[in-house]
């Protein structure tokens, strides 16, 4: 399944939008998603010209997608005085991977004559910070270990304890989404007294008291990077709340003298630049007060800059699409070309 999202400004409120799912039959290529992306952009008749961004992870296929997309948009922008037709370079196969590369970068999104620019998502760069974080053996044995205890206690007759008792019955975590393993973590210790009552002694003697400080360690590491994750997963986020929330959580994970919060904290500066570094949010960071203001230690002034060229030219394709960009606008409420200038 592919889901679809669309992200727009409504009469001032940022508004999302589900435009589809859809259920894919053929193998997951660039080509083959941006086929199906651009027949259910059809059917709402919006136009690849219309898009300034694209929020996806970072799958090869994925990256892929995001190119091509650009060099559409880059066509349709030059129709009328370029025909030229946009072909693979040598080297750059079609791919259908979504497998997530150790350290993506963005050599395959080339810079075009185009106002779209690709977005890496906040959720999934913060999955892929726990998950490289987690990885030393230490932390990958507890994580082992909570779950042969999670496999005992789903067994008979401990399950039917819990149902007996109107307990929550602890649940294994999806090895994908880092998310689950820390819910997981926090449902045996919401659970720890009533377990270590049921379990017998020899069982209790390997669930010992260091296995038991140990989740509830990992636990309180993992809490804040969760509450995070749940906060950019929101509809209306905006560009500068997530870089805002990512320099609080690094903030408060660098004060925590443990070797899964420095992990954490070096997978964050690993991260950061492919979160960050592109116009899309120098251009939102440049608009922002909270980020951007006199004697900001957040922006260079190449940075400022950058942003500013960004704005320009995103002010302009606004200017240009205004009658599609404002679909449902009622003519009395269009501003004229003058008033428009001149509030750009």
């Amino acid at each position: 399944m592919i889901g679809v999202n669309l992200q727009l400004i409504i009469n001032g409120e940022l508004i999302t939008r589900t435009l589809g799912v859809i259920e894919t039959t053929d193998r997951h290529t660039a080509k083959y998603i941006e086929k199906e992306i651009l027949q259910l952009l059809d059917k709402f008749s919006i136009n690849i010209t219309q898009l300034y961004s694209t929020t996806t992870d970072c799958g090869s296929n994925v990256l892929k997608f995001v190119k091509l997309m650009i060099k559409g948009q880059e066509l349709e922008f030059n129709q009328d005085t370029d025909d030229t037709i946009a072909v693979d370079e040598p080297g750059d196969e079609d791919v259908d991977s979504d497998e997530i590369p150790e350290d993506t970068s963005d050599e395959l999104l080339v810079e075009l004559d185009s106002i779209l620019r690709s977005v890496k998502c906040g959720a999934h760069a913060l999955n892929l910070v726990v998950v490289e974080a987690t990885s030393e053996e230490e932390i990958k044995a507890l994580i082992a270990q909570v779950r042969e205890l999670v496999k005992i206690l789903r067994s008979e007759p401990y399950k039917q304890s819990f149902k007996a008792n109107k307990k929550r019955l602890p649940f294994f975590d999806c090895t994908t989404r880092w998310g689950f393993t820390y819910l997981m973590m926090a449902c045996i210790i919401e659970n720890q007294q009533f377990i270590t009552e049921l379990l017998p002694e020899k069982l209790n003697l390997k669930f010992d008291k260091v296995f038991w400080d140990s989740c509830h360690i990992v636990r309180d590491i993992l809490k804040p990077v969760y509450i995070v994750t749940k906060k950019v997963q929101d509809q209306a986020i905006l560009f500068g709340d997530f870089y805002i929330m990512w320099k609080e959580l690094y903030l408060e994970l660098q004060e925590i003298d443990h070797a899964l919060a420095g992990g954490l904290v070096t997978a964050m500066d690993k991260r950061e630049s492919s979160c960050f570094d592109n116009d899309a949010f120098w251009a939102a960071a440049y608009l922002d007060r909270r980020i951007n203001y006199n004697g900001t230690p957040f922006l260079t002034e190449d940075q400022q800059k950058r942003g500013m060229v960004c704005m320009h030219g995103f002010g302009s394709w606004i200017f240009k699409f205004q009658s599609t960009f404002l679909t449902g606008a009622s003519s009395e409420n269009m501003e004229s070309n003058e008033q428009w200038n001149k509030r750009r």
